[in-house]
């Protein structure tokens, strides 16, 4: 009995042994298929690679200089004080590829505006930052400490104040507190160019010594915008300013004039009708509110001519009525026509006036032209009949901004016969709702050196607050 068992055992064991080789074997064969594969695919893997190695993105075979120069006009469009780089738009390059990445380090100029506030601005840490990748540019500071929170706000003043020596650009919003803080840079001013003191509400209990000196030694300051204080009087040097931007100032406005005989650009806000005094160099007006009366009593007052204006009608009154002064020294006109109510927007009529402007610019908010006397229609079929009207045009752009969606149809072929009997070298409009078809005429326009753009914007925002020159 013994030896059949050993017998029986020995067989399983040679059958088994038989299977796992023929198993052992068989994942032999699969191996060497997959490893086949594997080296199939690798070679497919590297002729890819090899194809994509050969391929140039274009905005990569763009020097280097050009791809800084795109990254500072997208970010900084609006200037030292755009939203887009305040916030700290300019770190996301970095997150792009590694050649964006060194272009963004080696690129001063996305890094010298620094927001200061607890929510959305830049920590401290991040402040140091910039201010190390902005090398020895001049630097624009915004302050914003409208709830926020002043510890943090502190720190970051902290930061910032040694270095104001290199300022080009400064913007406080807020209280007297934080623009008290300011006093330590007394006399260290050397790089400042503009200026910005935005309060939250009118300030009577700034007291006229708050800003001492603080301000005054600024030898290359030019421009300065005051917006909601009170009676104080700023120790600024008002007599090498340029550029003016007054809003709901409690001061008189014919004083403050009074001390910027070098005035070149004047912005109001909420302005008074008052007798302007002379300012032999003034060039522009811009109005940036909706007080007729002041807007029109101002101009009919003007000792000086001027070049360029911006204002708002709101009625349909003439807005040049009582009669501007001097409005055959007009170059340049940007009108912002706003509805009040039920009462319709002004006739075309008020523009015969400008017989000088060479460039006009209509911005008309809510438009319909079942509500308002201000029709395109009728402003293309003037030009197009009336060689006094507007006889100096060369460019003319519409916005048409239609907040309630209302549909805006006008003639295409009415529009190509104006732009071929005034043959003006630019034209532009723009319109919520949907632009002419001006056809093959377009191109025949354009052949001749003409300049046009027409384009529907569904989301167009435009301020009436605006610089427009």
């Amino acid at each position: 009995m013994a030896t059949h068992v050993d017998s029986f055992g020995d067989a399983s064991s040679v059958l088994t042994n038989h299977k796992l080789r023929l198993h052992a074997a068989s994942l032999d064969t699969k191996i060497a298929i997959l490893r086949a594969q594997v080296d199939e695919l690798l070679k497919q893997r590297a002729a890819a690679q090899e194809g994509l190695d050969a391929i140039t993105y274009p905005v990569l075979t763009l020097p280097v200089e050009i791809i800084s120069k795109i990254f500072f006009l997208t970010l900084c469009a609006g200037g030292p004080y755009s939203e887009l780089t305040v916030h700290g738009k300019s770190l996301i390059l970095g997150h792009i590829c590694q050649l964006w990445r060194q272009i963004a380090l080696s690129t001063p100029e996305l890094w010298n505006t620094i927001q200061l506030k607890s929510r959305g601005g830049l920590a401290p840490a991040l402040i140091h930052t910039f201010l190390s990748r902005a090398a020895s540019l001049p630097l624009s500071i915004l302050v914003l400490d409208f709830d926020v929170d002043q510890d943090m706000l502190n720190m970051a003043l902290s930061t910032v104040m040694p270095h104001s020596r290199n300022w080009a650009h400064l913007s406080i919003a807020g209280g007297a507190e934080t623009m008290r803080r300011f006093q330590v840079v007394h006399q260290q001013l050397p790089q400042l160019q503009s200026l910005e003191l935005l309060a939250d509400e009118l300030q009577p209990t700034i007291s006229d010594d708050t800003f001492g000196t603080m301000f005054q030694h600024a030898p290359l300051l030019r421009k300065v915008h005051l917006k909601e204080f009170g009676l104080q009087r700023f120790a600024l040097p008002w007599s090498q300013l340029t550029s003016l931007h007054i809003s709901h100032l409690g001061q008189d406005l014919a004083e403050i004039l009074s001390w910027t005989p070098n005035l070149v650009d004047l912005i109001l806000g909420d302005a008074d009708p008052v007798f302007l005094p002379p300012l032999p160099y003034l060039q522009s007006i811009i109005f940036a509110d909706t007080i007729m009366s002041a807007q029109t009593e101002i101009l009919s007052r003007l000792r000086t001519p001027i070049r360029r204006l911006k204002m708002v009608i709101l009625s349909d009154l003439a807005p040049f009525a009582p009669p501007m002064a001097h409005p055959s020294s007009l170059d340049e006109v940007s009108l912002d026509i706003i509805p009040s109510g039920f009462v319709k927007l002004p006739s075309i009529e008020c523009l015969a006036v400008l017989t000088s402007v060479r460039t006009l610019k209509l911005t008309a908010h809510g438009y319909s032209p079942s509500y308002t006397n201000f029709s395109l229609d009728l402003l293309i079929d003037r030009l197009i009949k009336d060689a006094e009207f507007l006889p100096a045009l060369e460019s003319l752009t519409i916005v048409l901004l239609d907040h309630n969606t209302v549909h805006i149809a006008f003639d295409g072929l009415v529009l190509a016969e104006m732009l071929a009997v005034r043959g003006l070298r630019n034209f532009e409009l723009l319109s919520h709702c949907q632009v002419p078809d001006l056809g093959g005429k377009a191109e025949e326009f354009k052949a001749k050196g003409m300049r046009i753009h027409m384009q529907t914007v569904p989301n167009l925002d435009i301020r009436i607050s605006r610089p427009e020159f």
